[in-house]
């Protein structure tokens, strides 16, 4: 059995976090060797920190709001044990739910518990987004992704001190977290869990985050996979390219056709060149 720090990033949770942090406890009791639960109290204002300490957690308490990701780091940065076992401080991850999670652990560098579930999916203004962000992800890293940012894992403390987290701390992290891993080549295992409505208020905000997302899987993309980054522009300039060249064999235009085939083929070469050279540039460079 792996020892566990339970890792429990807060803002503003009283009335939940106390109940949160007893239900760790009781559903890995005899789960794991030993046991840590850790909250990061994220500058909350309504007590989180002192319902937290009651209840039996450790508690780092952070002097302002600086964000879920940076709270996941700080908790990092002060876990106990290696293996950490992340889950919300809302109520939405059921805490037994670790136990779907536990026989994975020593098999894979990160196991995810994918969420099932209508709660899950959400609105129908939420459903589009979630789904490209998803065929975006696996666009990146050529693999399939049940549940890209869920909030319930297991990872190795030292393996994500390792991984090139360089984008998001915030709502965006686990996202990243997930990314990367991916994009490195670390075995990660997706396993169903269930998920229900959050207690309280949610602290997204839907369109700064849906956005501030999107950001963060383009830089992902560019910063992993250049070539994928930009091979969509290689094909957007070679596509009408060849193009304007069956129409100059065909006897169309002799004057526009040849020429703007000419430039958008150079343009999709000088892209393609570019791709290959922040390709190399970027392997060379994670060598060193």
């Amino acid at each position: 059995m792996i020892s566990l720090t339970v890792l429990i990033p807060a803002y503003n949770e009283a009335p939940v976090i106390g109940e949160v942090v007893r239900g760790c406890r009781e559903a890995l009791a005899g789960q794991v060797s030993d046991i840590e639960i850790l909250v990061v109290d994220d500058g909350s204002t309504d007590g989180t920190g002192a319902a937290a300490e009651s209840a039996g957690a450790r508690v780092v308490a952070q002097p302002i709001n600086r964000g879920y990701g940076r709270s996941i780091l700080t908790g990092i940065e002060h876990a106990k044990h290696n293996w950490i076992g992340l889950i919300d401080a809302d109520g939405s991850y059921p805490p037994t739910a670790f136990r779907d999670l536990l026989p994975y652990a020593e098999k894979y560098d990160m196991v995810v518990g994918a969420r099932t579930g209508s709660v899950f999916w959400g609105s129908a203004l939420k459903l589009p987004a979630r789904m490209m962000f998803h065929q975006l992800a696996e666009f990146v890293t050529g693999q399939k992704i049940p549940d890209l940012n869920s909030g319930m894992r297991l990872f190795r403390k030292d393996h994500a001190a390792a991984v090139e987290l360089k984008f998001s701390q915030g709502f965006s992290f686990t996202t990243t977290l997930t990314v990367a891993y991916l994009s490195e080549h670390r075995t990660v295992r997706f396993a169903p869990i269930p998920y229900h409505r959050r207690i309280g208020r949610s602290k997204v905000h839907y369109f700064r985050d849906t956005l501030r997302a999107a950001q963060i899987l383009i830089q992902a993309v560019a910063f992993y996979n250049p070539l994928k980054a930009l091979l969509p522009f290689v094909l957007l300039q070679a596509a009408p390219a060849f193009l304007f060249f069956v129409i100059w064999f065909i006897g169309g235009s002799t004057r526009v056709a040849p020429f703007a085939a000419s430039i958008l083929l150079v343009g999709a070469c000088v892209t393609a060149a570019l791709a290959m050279a922040i390709d190399v540039f970027r392997t060379a460079s994670r060598k060193k």
